[in-house]
């Protein structure tokens, strides 16, 4: 029924809703090496290639039945090998995902516990944001569905609560601050961020359930919207985060970590309202925990898979274990990973969200899989896609062995 009565606007908000997260906070530290009007265009230049990509997929999905999961597909394309590799890339992106929002909301929540109880140091932090979003995965059914539906309502009401104040202290100066690059390690370095920051691929095949095989123009449409939408969301918060602080600032607290608390503390000391590091944080908060219940929840329903034979019930303690110690004993030991962590995720992400998706259309067509809805863009066009996608993934690899 909801696939005949779903507007544009629904997918739409699913695409703007799982894009806009808490890597929010990862993107102007990670632009300060080349600042804010180069890396708005690399910024445009990725959600560009990231939206193409997510055309491949609908392309792709499209040729096999209704509900169809992006690991099926892949198996039955590319055979179990690959698989293999597309699952390991899966599960060291919401790994790495799962350790940086914990991190960041730990970050950010460990200023309220000292100002309110005195608790000083981020090990309580961690604990306390684990234990709350691994009960509500435990208990899981329509329950953590609603708290994900509320915390992503939060998110945005906050946002804009928290920025709308900002827009009078931007500074023209601060933003058209020209700094001296490091050649192409420069942008190098902030492609995986951009990259990761439109990381919507794995809510197509719930596009396609919402909407059915035969409304692709709907699930086109949404994605088209979604990331267009996304893109002007990011370039609003740009303006605001860099604007009313200087790169130099920027650059402390980049070679401090970069995390989410020192990030949120120098916003609110460009604008002395009493009220702004509350609602700041509360935004961060919401922000991070919709962000990490949905990756998180998506890991944990992986490991359910996985186990699903050797588990006496469904909501058994081992997947949710398995999703959430490893990263949060990782964040006691190293605390403040959040932006590396963000790099990291994007490189892995590299590998089934850019050059995955040609590799599967092309092998698709090879076959003569019958397509619903047609990728515009021919197999040469698809190849070289490939090829540069494949570079730009050896790039980042070198840059971070070399760094």
């Amino acid at each position: 029924m909801m696939k005949n009565i779903a507007g544009l606007s629904h997918g739409t908000t699913l695409v703007v809703a799982t894009i806009v997260g808490g890597g929010m906070f990862a993107l102007p530290l990670a632009l300060e090496n080349v600042w804010f009007t180069k890396g708005v265009i690399t910024l445009s230049i990725s959600a560009f290639f990231m939206l193409l990509t997510g055309l491949m997929l609908v392309d792709v999905n499209l040729r096999f039945p209704s509900g169809t999961s992006f690991h099926t597909f892949t198996k039955d394309l590319l055979g179990h090998r690959i698989s293999v590799i597309v699952n390991a890339s899966f599960l060291f992106v919401l790994y790495v995902i799962t350790y940086a929002y914990i991190s960041g909301a730990s970050s950010a929540f460990s200023g309220v516990l000292n100002k309110l109880f005195g608790i000083n140091g981020a090990t309580w932090s961690v604990l306390l944001i684990t234990f709350l979003v691994s009960s509500l995965i435990y208990m899981g059914g329509s329950t953590a569905n609603y708290v994900i539906s509320f915390f992503v309502a939060a998110k945005f009401i906050t946002f804009f609560l928290a920025t709308g104040s900002l827009l009078e202290s931007v500074k023209l100066q601060y933003l058209t601050d020209n700094p001296e690059l490091n050649g192409v390690s420069s942008f190098i370095l902030i492609i995986p961020v951009c990259i990761i920051s439109f990381g919507f691929h794995g809510s197509i095949p719930s596009l396609i359930k919402i909407y059915g095989r035969t409304n692709y123009k709907k699930v086109v449409g949404s994605l088209c919207a979604g990331v267009f939408i996304s893109a002007f969301i990011y370039y609003y918060w740009l303006t605001l985060s860099m604007g009313v602080v200087d790169k130099a600032t920027f650059a402390e607290i980049k070679r401090s970590g970069g995390n989410i608390g020192p990030f949120i503390r120098m916003i609110e000391g460009a604008k002395a309202v009493a009220s702004m590091e509350v609602i700041l944080v509360f935004f961060a908060m919401f922000a991070i925990l919709s962000s990490l219940l949905s990756a998180s929840l998506g890991l944990c329903d992986y490991f359910r898979d996985l186990l699903k034979n050797r588990m006496v019930k469904k909501n058994e303690m081992l997947p949710v274990l398995l999703t959430y110690l490893p990263p949060a004993l990782f964040c006691i030991i190293k605390p403040d990973g959040f932006l590396l962590a963000i790099s990291y995720a994007g490189i892995a992400l590299v590998i089934w969200a850019v050059l995955l998706p040609p590799v599967l259309l092309l092998v698709a067509r090879k076959k003569g899989v019958a397509a619903t809805y047609h990728f515009p863009l021919s197999d040469n066009t698809l190849k070289l896609f490939l090829m540069v996608g494949t570079l730009m993934w050896i790039f980042m690899v070198a840059e971070v062995f070399i760094n």
